[in-house]
């Protein structure tokens, strides 16, 4: 049994509009010779004001402009028969990307998303107690030379490679992620008091604000993961919301 995946990233020029993304088609399957990299498309979109993060990826709104309609509609093309051939989406932070790209796409059905980097267990060793690390210090550790990052095809083609590092063990790596993300997410809130509040941030809590004021320390997790997290911190974490239905 194969399973497709359709390999996402995205870049933004602001808080909600996507200017740029890329997708790759990856097999994985037990037999090695039919894993890899199948077809992959990207572009940049036009960006009507300014990039906000254009100090980051490099995207210039004169630069988006010379997309033209038919070279984007060539990409859509392109990346619907991508996701009709695919079985799960993966993007290595895919809380940030799956937010972007159903914004961009709100008709288009997409398959579950994966998280490269919460749902995959690489066995990198350098990442951090909230569970986070870098795509470029995980290509670094597979011993992968990276020239560029910060554009939605480099990234897309860096966990490609990634992939590629850990052919002989990514069947397994994906029976088990496709099983983990069947645990539904939810909220948790981190007690703690205000000289401990580096203990919340430390294990991945943010600061929620409501009403422009400070409310308390919030997560996301996947609930197999609260006994987990309950165990590794020294502050008691209660569920502050459960996903609908449970």
């Amino acid at each position: 049994m194969t399973i497709k995946l359709l390999i996402i990233d995205t870049e933004t020029c602001d808080e909600t509009h996507c200017c740029e993304i890329a997708a790759t088609l990856y097999q994985v399957s037990p037999n090695l010779r039919e894993c890899g990299a199948i077809a992959s498309c990207s572009t940049i979109l036009p960006i009507n004001d300014e990039n906000s993060y254009e100090w980051l990826n490099g995207i210039t709104p004169e630069l988006s402009l010379k997309a033209r309609d038919s070279l984007v509609t060539g990409f859509h093309v392109m990346l619907a028969q991508i996701i009709a051939e695919s079985d799960y989406c993966l993007a290595f932070n895919a809380e940030f990307d799956e937010t972007v790209i159903h914004r961009a796409y709100p008709r288009q059905k997409f398959p579950p998303f994966i998280c490269a980097m919460q749902d995959l267990d690489w066995g990198y060793p350098g990442r951090k107690k909230n569970g986070t690390f870098k795509l470029v210090d995980l290509a670094l550790w597979l011993g992968i030379g990276v020239g560029t990052a910060h554009r939605a095809g480099d990234d897309v083609r860096l966990l490609v490679e990634c992939l590629d590092r850990k052919k002989p063990y990514l069947y397994e790596m994906f029976e088990i992620a496709i099983a983990l993300i069947k645990s539904p997410k939810i909220k948790v809130k981190a007690l703690v008091r205000y000289e401990e509040r580096h203990l919340a941030s430390e294990a991945g809590f943010y600061a929620k604000y409501i009403e422009g004021k400070f409310s308390h320390w919030e997560k996301e997790i996947r609930e197999c993961h609260l006994a987990e997290l309950r165990e590794s911190v020294d502050f008691q974490v209660v569920v502050l919301e459960l996903p609908v239905g449970v």
